[in-house]
């Protein structure tokens, strides 16, 4: 049953006119894409519906070939024209990344106080000319346009990058950049130097000093996809291994500034410090031994409300310079732990034991009528210390 009384017919509708509505495909903006080059597309991204169909369409066409023009390969180009650099090493820097990334034989032509230049000089394809889409035009040949001469050198990649600073206010401004490679990918990039390649061995070495150069050297060829020598490889480790070394040497020369900055800000600090001297007797240097460190604070506070008992242990040292941390932790009046004194000594040894609480004995002023117990590892080594070097009346547990 059908109630023909509500029965709704659907209105004619002129297909053509709304296709012209909508699709603008077809349209030919000439001059308009010249005009809205320069715009910033980010302030257009809220248009009213009264606001122009072309214009919307043009807009949307240039944020499309603006992501195009800034990938190659696969991968984001990291220059444009307008680009500001603080420096040429900066310039350099990005360079040789982008010349490995791309796999590209980048050459820097012009480095001067006032333009930094870079071009390509990748070897191009020589097309002979006999597909269906080649034109032979006098004995040459032009595929996809790219145009070469039979029997002649290839082309020349257009790819180039210039860089200015002509008055000399130290910004440097990218003024002519071509994302456009007619060159072959290459494995043999001569960008990726010895500085490169210490750029990017230096987190490894750090995490894992000891490996093996071809180890390291295969890591690297699988992570950037370019050649590696072994030879590159052992020049950068060893002068990755030297930078990573002397910053942590560098430390210890700032040893001495550390103490006294410790005792100017923490009254009551105790701070030893044992050094070995060098075999030669004119030397001015001395090398790191052991340090023994108890804050004012602490040291105060352990014998206001801190309870007779002491643990003391060690642990491992890790890292380019190893040794042992000796540790001496109590409990407060709330039966929380306390840390009193630490010290970082070459080995677990009773030498260094002995060192440690000799002067851990002195800032809390242990003497023979002292009442402390001691809690520790079972080591006949500690043992002796307490009992024999200290000469205390204590009672010890394991």
């Amino acid at each position: 049953m059908v109630d023909k009384e509500d029965m709704i017919h659907d209105a004619a509708a002129d297909r053509e006119e709304f296709r012209q509505s909508i699709d603008f495909q077809d349209i030919d903006l000439g001059e308009e894409d010249v005009a809205y080059e320069n715009l910033e597309l980010d302030d257009f991204d809220s248009l009213s519906d009264e606001d122009d169909p072309p214009l919307k369409r043009s807009l949307r066409r240039l944020r499309k070939d603006r992501r195009k023009k800034h990938m190659r390969d696969g991968i984001a180009s990291p220059f444009y024209v307008g680009q500001a650099f603080s420096n040429r090493k900066e310039i350099s820097d990005l360079v040789k990344d982008h010349a490995v990334a791309t796999r590209r034989q980048l050459k820097t032509v012009k480095n001067e106080s006032t333009r930094f230049r870079v071009v390509c000089i990748g070897q191009s394809p020589n097309f002979e000319g006999t597909g269906e889409n080649s034109q032979q035009v006098d004995g040459s040949s032009e595929v996809g346009g790219i145009t070469s001469q039979n029997n002649e050198s290839p082309t020349t990649c257009p790819w180039v990058l210039h860089v200015s600073n002509p008055k000399k206010l130290g910004t440097w401004v990218v003024t002519t950049f071509k994302d456009v490679h007619v060159c072959l990918q290459t494995r043999k990039v001569d960008k990726c130097n010895i500085s490169f390649i210490v750029k990017n061995v230096m987190d490894i070495l750090i995490v894992n000093p000891t490996i093996p150069v071809r180890s390291l050297q295969e890591l690297l060829q699988k992570k950037l996809q370019v050649e590696v020598s072994e030879n590159q490889v052992y020049r950068a480790k060893d002068i990755a291994m030297k930078a990573i070394n002397g910053y942590f040497h560098k430390q210890y020369e700032n040893l001495n500034s550390y103490a006294e900055e410790l005792i100017r800000s923490n009254a009551g600090t105790t701070i030893k410090i044992d050094v070995d001297q060098d075999l030669n007797p004119n030397s001015t240097s001395r090398q790191f031994k052991r340090i023994y460190i108890c804050l004012g604070a602490l040291k105060r506070g352990f014998k206001l409300c801190g309870r007779d008992i002491l643990g003391i242990d060690g642990c491992f040292i890790k890292g380019l310079y190893p040794g042992q941390i000796l540790t001496a932790v109590g409990l407060d009046s709330n039966n929380s732990i306390y840390p009193v004194a630490y010290s970082i000594v070459e080995s677990e040894c009773k030498e260094s034991w002995v060192w440690f609480l000799e002067h851990l004995g002195d800032d809390l002023v242990l003497d023979f009528n002292s009442n402390f117990t001691f809690i520790s590892d079972w080591q006949k080594v500690l043992l002796n210390v307490l009992f024999n070097c200290l000469h205390l009346h204590t009672n010890y547990n394991s």
